[in-house]
């Protein structure tokens, strides 16, 4: 549930710096069962990801602070974490930046993310049952709806949930830590794409052969899949170099 909170008033900011609990944040709390530094790691990582802070943004934690209406503490461990993910970086007298990923940081990504997308894939196709197939034909009802209706934000993040369900499927707990590492990295890539129609539509044709048990034309689909990403993180953003 998305709480949405009221702008602060104005007070002293050493007062804030010094509170750790939340005062009154700028942004939504995706779930109340979020610390205040995962919220904040959260919005930190979707406006990384959705291209609102670009490579080379510099983060001042008192600017964050207030710009969030938090204090400086769970900023400081947000931009930690992120650090951890490889979307943030630390540079020598300029402090925390947003990571400029490389083309070989991008060729290594699309190696890795295929490998393991193409056990994960297969291992849900073996495990589809009734309930998870309604879970994706559910799924599949909701992106058609936002698509339909011009909700572009709303469909990348419904094509990005088709990954999640799908490696839940595939219960694989290995690969799941695997992924985990790179996740963040993932979530960035899978958000480059932009042509929600192209997406959805492969996404359907995936699910399709995994329904119909058809290995070999799972396995072209995902890596075709993946390879359109990359061209599509090469395509909006043409500062990544060789």
């Amino acid at each position: 549930m998305s709480h949405d909170f009221e702008t602060p008033n104005s007070g002293s900011t050493e007062a804030l710096s010094r509170e750790q609990e939340i005062i009154a944040p700028k942004f939504s709390v995706d779930s109340e069962a979020q610390t205040l530094s995962q919220a904040v790691y959260a919005e930190l990582r979707r406006r990384i990801v959705e291209r609102e802070y670009e490579a080379g943004h510099r983060f001042v934690e008192r600017f964050v602070a207030d710009e969030l209406g938090v204090s400086r503490v769970p900023v400081r461990e947000a931009l930690r974490e992120l650090v951890r993910d490889g979307l943030v970086d630390v540079r020598p007298r300029r402090g925390m930046v947003v990571h400029q990923i490389t083309h070989e940081e991008l060729d290594e990504l699309v190696d890795i993310r295929t490998a393991l997308e193409v056990l994960l894939f297969r291992r849900a196709m073996f495990r589809l049952n009734d309930e998870t197939t309604g879970r994706v034909e559910d799924l599949f009802d909701q992106t058609r709806v936002a698509i339909d209706a011009g909700a572009i934000e709303d469909a990348m993040r419904l094509n990005r949930h088709f990954h999640t369900i799908c490696v839940e499927i595939a219960n694989s707990e290995i690969a799941n830590r695997m992924m985990e590492t790179i996740e963040a990295r993932i979530v960035w890539m899978l958000s480059q794409h932009t042509d929600v129609e192209r997406v959805f539509g492969q996404h359907v044709e995936i699910f399709s052969a995994m329904r119909a048990n058809d290995e070999e034309l799972l396995n072209d689909l995902v890596c075709q899949h993946v390879v359109d990403s990359y061209e599509s993180a090469l395509q909006m953003n043409p500062e990544i170099v060789q």
